[in-house]
């Protein structure tokens, strides 16, 4: 049986945890990364069923602190590489799960961007 695989993207440890409970609650398998540039490398080699990204993450392990821009700039890229749109939605979802995106404008902005829903924190 296959089973469908998550990657979460949560530089906060307890909203990590909290993501990762509800997928196991779903009997889902996920991979969880706190940075960019890991979440680009499992992109890049594992296929996944879903993403669930919060927009502010830190651009890589050193890194001290996130900022909104690592999250957005990763949606996009992860957007340009799979960007098959089947008419009902993308073949790679990618759920924004942000306190960042409470205003409509960013929103918008963030689905313009490729997410397929936003979640708010």
């Amino acid at each position: 049986m296959n089973q469908h695989v998550g990657l979460i993207v949560e530089d906060d440890l307890a909203m990590a945890e909290d993501l990762a409970e509800v997928l196991r609650s779903l009997e889902y398998a996920f991979v969880t990364v706190d940075n960019k540039r890991d979440a680009l490398a499992a992109v890049r080699g594992s296929p996944f069923c879903f993403i669930l990204l919060d927009l502010h993450i830190k651009l890589d392990n050193e890194s001290i602190r996130g900022h909104f821009d690592h999250g957005r700039s990763l949606l996009r890229e992860i957007r340009a590489m799979y960007s098959d749109h089947t008419g009902a939605g993308w073949s790679l979802p990618i759920l924004v799960v942000s306190g960042h995106a409470r205003e409509v404008d960013t929103a918008v902005d963030v689905m313009r961007d490729g997410a397929d829903h936003v979640i708010q924190k």
